[in-house]
């Protein structure tokens, strides 16, 4: 099965244009604090433009239940992308489908306690197992599908998914001229790399 390709940090229409043009399966809108947040205005603009073309991930710090409904039906979200924290208790019932995201850090390797459609790995470099052993990556990447997010940029793509065969990867300032602002030719070459491992 071919690895599925994320790009977040989309904040226009000619970046979303553009990744829908190189064939990437989900673009993410930030609705967190970020250099990279999306006003909802825009956010809905570029759903508009992309709905039924490219699955479109809301991205939460915190699951804040009324916010994050009103936005996800503002902007006609596909999924929502929600980071794990313990003070969002237990995500019983999301409006849409979960992508359950976990900040790596050293030593502090936890799963949700709920269920996800898809777990995102968030790790400081992804270029070595940072927060998770060999053995919690090879139990989880059986019972998850597995997206990997980090410093993943074209030049180092091809050797992350020789070393963990996830599901699939992420990408945000590895894709950038700036924050916020994509380089559409590192779009091009990222997604031909993954490509051609999937091959």
């Amino acid at each position: 099965m071919p690895t599925k390709i994320k790009i977040c940090g989309i904040t226009n229409l000619a970046d979303a244009e553009k990744c829908l043009d190189c064939g990437v399966d989900f673009i993410g809108l930030v609705f967190a604090e970020s250099p990279r947040q999306v006003s909802i205005d825009d956010a809905a603009r570029i759903a508009r433009k992309m709905a039924g073309k490219i699955s479109i991930v809301g991205v939460f710090d915190r699951y804040e239940v009324e916010k994050v409904s009103q936005i996800a039906d503002k902007v006609k979200l596909n999924y929502l992308q929600i980071y794990y924290n313990p003070d969002n208790g237990l995500i019983k019932t999301p409006p849409l489908p979960l992508i359950s995201s976990i900040w790596m850090s050293d030593n502090d390797f936890k799963l949700p306690p709920y269920p996800c459609q898809y777990l995102l790995l968030d790790f400081k470099r992804v270029g070595s197992i940072d927060g998770i052993s060999e053995y919690d990556w090879n139990m989880v990447n059986r019972k998850y599908d597995v997206f990997l997010a980090g410093g993943i940029d074209p030049e180092n793509v091809s050797g992350i998914l020789e070393f963990y065969k996830p599901f699939g990867v992420d990408t945000s300032r590895g894709t950038e001229k700036e924050p916020g602002v994509k380089d559409h030719a590192k779009i091009e070459e990222f997604v031909e790399r993954v490509r051609s491992c999937s091959e």
